[in-house]
């Protein structure tokens, strides 16, 4: 009996140590950049639209900062996580704004994307062969 628990314990410890090195989470969004990727997006109507609105302004930054996370998690044959490359680019209020060719964690704007980030539902999307773009739904008030 001791040995069969000692399996079973060992088993469950092997499998959570490969879940935590296949899944790493990377670095969040630099708080120094959160009112730039806003102004790349909403150019001259950045603050007509979110700085000027104290509630949007703090959505906007909780979204960002908290809610948006990267993870390092290589691509796997069969996975149902949708392509970032796929999802169009939000152009209401900048028609240049472009993809980015390499994904760079330090400068990668998530607002660029025409993605829902206000739903009430967990977003993933893969970024690319290494990593994924996970949004936490926000929490109802």
């Amino acid at each position: 009996m001791r040995t069969c628990s000692f399996l079973i314990i060992a088993l469950c410890f092997c499998i959570t140590s490969t879940f935590a090195q296949n899944t790493k989470e990377a670095p969040k969004v630099n708080p120094n950049q959160v009112d730039n990727f806003i102004k790349e997006v909403y150019q001259d109507q950045a603050n007509a639209i979110v700085f000027s609105d104290p509630i949007r302004y703090k959505g906007f930054k909780d979204l960002l900062l908290n809610r948006i996370s990267f993870y390092r998690l290589n691509y796997k044959l069969g996975e149902d996580f949708v392509n970032l490359s796929t999802v169009p680019l939000f152009r209401t209020y900048n028609k240049n704004i472009v993809r980015n060719n390499m994904f760079n964690i330090n400068k990668f704007n998530p607002l660029k994307y025409d993605i829902n980030f206000f739903s009430n539902e967990l977003i993933r999307y893969r970024i690319n062969q290494q990593y994924i773009l996970v949004i936490t739904p926000q929490k109802t008030r």
